[in-house]
C-alpha cells in the first residue's frame, strides 16, 4: 500500500449483548448505537481489531451515502507496517490496544486477567475457553458513579469479616480460623487459603449458609453497603454462589464520574454497577469463578492471583486547560495504550502522528479528523483511526466529549 493512498478511517463500533448489560433504552450504548427503544440489554461497545469483534468501516458508496463495508482488522491485515508503524508492528505484531463502553446493570463475574505468560499457556492448552495469547491490563474510567470490587481487602478488614460474620466463618473452616485468630498482620498464603475455602466450597455447606445469611440480613437489617449487594445477590441466586462472599474479602468501592481504576494482571476484580470507558491490551481472556454462568476456572484463578492486600489501584488524571477545552490524561504501567479525554470546543490544526496509530472515539457532539483533503466527520458513536504512515493530521470539536487511545511507548520513536 502507498502511502498517498492511506487515509483516516472512520469506524463504527461493535455492540455486544449480555444479561448483565442495562435495557439499551436506559443506557449510553443504546444511545451511541440509535437502539433507544430496545428491551435488551445492552452491555458493551468494542472498537477496535480484535479477531472475535473487529469494528467495521464506514465508507461512501457511488450516491455518497455512508455504508458499512471491510473492517480494521483487514486494513491492518492488508499494509501492517503502514498501518501500525514498523516499530509497533515488530513489537505486538497487531492493533494492541481495544477500547470499550460498558452499560452495567449487573455485576459482573468475579475475575482476573493472566499475565502474558499464563495467557499464552491457557490459549495453548484451552483455545475455546481463552481465545487469544494476550494478557490483559486495563484501565476503566467512570462515565456515572461505577460500584466495583478489586483487590483484597488490607488483612485487618479480612481478619474482622472471618471472625464476625459465621456464615463466612462456616465456608471457611476452624483450621484456617484458628490461623486467622493467631495472625497479627499481612499473610499472603493465609489469604490465599481463605479464598481458596471459599471457592471450594461443599455445595450442601454453600446452600446451607447462604440461606441461613440472607435470613440473617432480612432479619438484623443490613449494616453496610457490602451487606446490601449480597442480600440483593442472594435473592438472585438462592443458593449461593462462591463470588457473593467475596464481597467481604475484597475491596468494595465506587468511583464517582471521571475518576478511573486501573486492573493489572492476576488482580481479581468486579464491576457491579454504571457505565465506564474501558481501554485494555487487545485481549478476551477472562478467568472467572463466581456469579457467573459461563465457565468457571476455579483452580487457575486460585494459582494466579497476586493476594495483595490494601488500597484499589486508582488512577488519578492528569489535566490540562485551554481555550474553550479541557484535556484529561490516564497514564497507567501498561505498554499497550494510553487513553486521553478531550472535552468542549477547540481546533488543533498540525497534531503529530510519530509513526504510530491512533484511535479517536466520540460520545458527544461532533468533531471532524483532517489528513489533507481526507475528512472524517465524527458523531457520537463513531470513531476514527489514523494510521501510523501519515505524518500529520487536524483535529476539531465543538461542544465534544472525545476520547483518545495511543501506545504510550511510541511517544519517542526515537
Amino acid at each position: 500500500m502507498e502511502n498517498n493512498k492511506l487515509k483516516p478511517y472512520k469506524l463504527s463500533p461493535v455492540a455486544k449483548f449480555s444479561p448483565w448489560g442495562m435495557k439499551a433504552r436506559d443506557s449510553l450504548i443504546g444511545q451511541l448505537t440509535d437502539n433507544t427503544t430496545s428491551e435488551e440489554e445492552l452491555a458493551e461497545l468494542w472498537l477496535g481489531a480484535h479477531p472475535s469483534m473487529p469494528s467495521q468501516l464506514i465508507v461512501k458508496n457511488d450516491d455518497e451515502e455512508e455504508i458499512k463495508e471491510g473492517s480494521l482488522l483487514e486494513v491492518i491485515s492488508g499494509a501492517p507496517e503502514e498501518i501500525l508503524g514498523k516499530k509497533l508492528t515488530q513489537e505486538f505484531g497487531e492493533l494492541p490496544f481495544l477500547f470499550k463502553v460498558l452499560s452495567i446493570a449487573e455485576p459482573l463475574s468475579i475475575q482476573a486477567h493472566p499475565n502474558k505468560e499464563l495467557a499464552e499457556i491457557l490459549h495453548r492448552d484451552n483455545p475455546e475457553r481463552y481465545p487469544d495469547s494476550n494478557h490483559k491490563p486495563e484501565v476503566a474510567v467512570a462515565l456515572t458513579p461505577v460500584s466495583y470490587l478489586q483487590g483484597f481487602r488490607p488483612f485487618e478488614q479480612i481478619k474482622e469479616n472471618v471472625l464476625m460474620i459465621p456464615e463466612l466463618r462456616a465456608l471457611v473452616g476452624g483450621e484456617l480460623i484458628d490461623r486467622v485468630k493467631q495472625s497479627n498482620g499481612h499473610d499472603s498464603e493465609l489469604v490465599r487459603d481463605l479464598f481458596a475455602a471459599v471457592m471450594r466450597p461443599e455445595l450442601k455447606t454453600l446452600g446451607r449458609q447462604s440461606v441461613a445469611l440472607r435470613q440473617r440480613l432480612e432479619d438484623e437489617g443490613c449494616m453496610s453497603e457490602e451487606d446490601d449487594w449480597v442480600l440483593r445477590l442472594l435473592k438472585r441466586y438462592t443458593y449461593g454462589d462462591v463470588g457473593i462472599y467475596c464481597f467481604y474479602l475484597f475491596n468494595y468501592e465506587t468511583l464517582a464520574p471521571g475518576e478511573a481504576l486501573f486492573s493489572n494482571a492476576n488482580e481479581p476484580h468486579a464491576y457491579l454497577s454504571g457505565e465506564i470507558i474501558e481501554v485494555m491490551a487487545n485481549s478476551d481472556n477472562v478467568v472467572r469463578a463466581g456469579l457467573t454462568s459461563k465457565y468457571r476456572d476455579v483452580e487457575t484463578l486460585v494459582d494466579m492471583l497476586s493476594y495483595r492486600q490494601g488500597e484499589t489501584s486508582r488512577i488519578f488524571p492528569e489535566s490540562e486547560s485551554g481555550d474553550g477545552y479541557q484535556r484529561m490524561m490516564y497514564k497507567t504501567p501498561a505498554a499497550e495504550f494510553e487513553l486521553e479525554e478531550f472535552t468542549g470546543s477547540f481546533s488543533f490544526p498540525d497534531l503529530s502522528v510519530d509513526d504510530s496509530p491512533i484511535m479517536y472515539f466520540s460520545i458527544d457532539g461532533e468533531a471532524v479528523v483532517s489528513v489533507g483533503e481526507e475528512e472524517v466527520n465524527l458523531q457520537a458513536g463513531e470513531g476514527c483511526f489514523i494510521p501510523a504512515a501519515l505524518s500529520s493530521y487536524s483535529l476539531s470539536g465543538r461542544e465534544v466529549r472525545l476520547f483518545k487511545v495511543t501506545v504510550p511507548f511510541m511517544a519517542n520513536p526515537n
